[in-house]
């Protein structure tokens, strides 16, 4: 546990939820800085002068940030439409339908691009290219798969394009790559996790940021009432950060799927360089063929998720060096039949023979 702190201020740690933190926490001390014990914070967090109110001030924004990463996961899956007010069977519907329209778009483009009695211009061949690209990288590989928001879709396509091109489940078989990755391919994928992380965390602070400034502005305007003219003075502020914090929750979920996006193609990338490193590491031999490999692929997504071993007749571990190197240095009888050399009614002996190495 202890050993794990460093990486709580290591650089992505930093831009993934110190800076949102940071950022957050000042703009909404700012919207509460008249009210106690807000504005007692709020001066100290712009305030140098007294180092120990400072300090406490720090320590408070590194506990929320930490509090942050442990609910990183629960706030990728409202972002998804997994739960809470994303969740909602129209959006799904209304995802789905637009599945189908581009799916059914693109395969209307490759009937005429695939054509070998016309000539297709090369423009429309690279739209065509630019769209299934496009297309993989926005949506899963199913219709059944399609989530109610962009971000999830893009999420989903990632976790669904192992298992469209290999056969491995995604989200299980990510877990077990992860021990086979190079450190600076991981340090690749960790970059572009923590930007995702970033903007994720900033949606999240602009929503808190215009629902606080949009309950202080329906407070002033309910205190003021029905001095119209005191109202204006008092409430257009909060009413204009309302606004703003809109607006770049906006921006901010436009750069999460974007950003979400680029991380997914690394992760992409991870299967497609390190599947075979991960099956030596489990002790297996890739088949020949693509299709022995897909079948490969699921028996062991089976095994991870359902504790359904895999079948050793049709999955025969890989010989080890040590395995082999014991083969070919123990010599068998002539008729490779065991013997009972001791007459002690076991068929192994119980010394090794002449010329044989005890491993």
């Amino acid at each position: 546990m202890l050993s794990s702190l460093p990486k709580l201020a290591d650089k992505n740690f930093l831009i993934g939820f110190i800076m949102p933190v940071l950022l957050g926490a000042t703009g909404l001390l700012a919207l509460l800085r008249d009210l106690p014990p807000f504005d007692g914070i709020y001066r100290s967090l712009l305030s140098t002068d007294d180092f120990t109110k400072l300090t406490i001030v720090v320590l408070t924004l590194w506990a929320v940030a930490i509090l942050l990463l442990l609910l990183n996961l629960l706030l990728y899956r409202v972002l998804e439409g997994y739960i809470g007010p994303f969740n909602r069977g129209g959006w799904r519907n209304t995802m789905q339908d637009r599945y189908i329209a581009q799916r059914n778009e693109l395969a209307a483009t490759r009937a005429i691009v695939t054509r070998r009695d016309i000539i297709v211009s090369d423009a429309l061949k690279r739209d065509y290219d630019r769209g299934v690209l496009k297309f993989g990288q926005t949506w899963p590989m199913r219709r059944s798969m399609v989530l109610p928001t962009r971000f999830g879709n893009v999420i989903r396509a990632v976790e669904s394009y192992p298992q469209a091109l290999y056969g491995i489940e995604g989200v299980s078989g990510w877990l077990r790559l992860q021990a086979v990755i190079s450190k600076d391919f991981q340090g690749l994928v960790d970059d572009a996790r923590a930007q995702a992380d970033f903007f994720v965390n900033i949606w999240l602070f602009s929503c808190l940021f215009a629902l606080t400034a949009t309950a202080r502005c329906v407070l002033r305007t309910w205190t003021g009432s029905p001095d119209w003219h005191w109202i204006l003075i008092h409430a257009w502020g909060y009413a204009l950060a309302a606004a703003a914090g809109i607006v770049a929750a906006w921006l901010a979920y436009g750069r999460a799927i974007d950003r979400a996006s680029a991380w997914g193609d690394l992760v992409k990338s991870a299967f497609d360089l390190y599947l075979p490193a991960l099956a030596q590491q489990m002790g297996y031999s890739l088949p020949d063929t693509a299709a022995q490999r897909q079948r490969f692929w699921g028996a062991v997504s089976s095994e991870f998720l359902y504790q359904i071993r895999m079948t050793p007749e049709l999955w025969p571990r890989a010989k080890s060096d040590n395995a082999a190197a014991r083969d070919a240095t123990v010599p068998r009888m002539a008729d490779d039949t065991p013997d009972d050399n001791d007459g002690d009614g076991d068929d192994r002996d119980d010394a090794p023979r002449a010329g044989a190495r005890v491993v």
